[in-house]
């Protein structure tokens, strides 16, 4: 038996103890309700596709009119001057801890390229420190406490590899200014 309950209260003013329900059965004369109002028509793939490109022409537009979003260089943020300078001196000071650090956090071309810079002259500024000392006969006072009693396994001074730490600092050093130089000129060429 199809229908629908309807409840039908008594017309006693009382409280209500008991409860009649009364089956009505379905009109069907009645139709159900049109859907066509309520339907949502979902644009085709080439409207959706034109709607993205003038998306991303309006975006430019408003990234070149001075906007206050970070540029971007193919979805990589590319930061800025002071990004760099600042991962650079971190990364000096602070030898491999401070690139390791600023190297992870980074988010920006800029900052991972200013960690790359300041962790090259860490090689650098160890190499120099390395030559001074040996050149002003201090290098077996500093390295006295790692030899044994004896004063054997004292690290052994190499010139060349003094030198050959400036270079890889150096290039390090350059690869890191380079990178950024590149990424910002990639940059402002593609606002133009």
């Amino acid at each position: 038996m199809a229908g629908r309950y309807v409840q039908v209260p008594l017309d006693d003013p009382e409280p209500v103890t008991r409860v009649e329900l009364r089956v009505l059965t379905p009109n069907t004369e009645e139709k159900p309700p049109s859907y066509h109002h309520t339907t949502v028509v979902l644009p085709s793939y080439e409207e959706v596709q034109n709607l993205k490109a003038t998306e991303e022409v309006d975006s430019r537009r408003h990234a070149a009119s001075g906007s206050s979003t970070a540029p971007e260089l193919n979805g990589v943020a590319l930061g800025d001057d002071i990004s760099f300078v600042g991962s650079f001196l971190i990364s000096l000071l602070f030898n491999w801890v401070g690139y390791l650090v600023c190297f992870c956090l980074a988010t920006s071309i800029a900052s991972r390229s200013g960690a790359l810079s300041g962790f090259g002259l860490a090689f650098v500024k160890i190499a120099v420190v390395l030559k001074y000392l040996h050149d002003h006969g201090e290098y077996g006072e500093y390295f006295a406490p790692y030899a044994n009693r004896y004063g054997e396994h004292m690290p052994v001074y190499r010139e060349w590899a003094v030198w050959l730490t400036v270079a890889i600092g150096s290039l390090f050093f350059l690869r890191g200014v380079y990178i950024y130089h590149r990424a910002k000129r990639m940059y402002l060429r593609s606002l133009a």
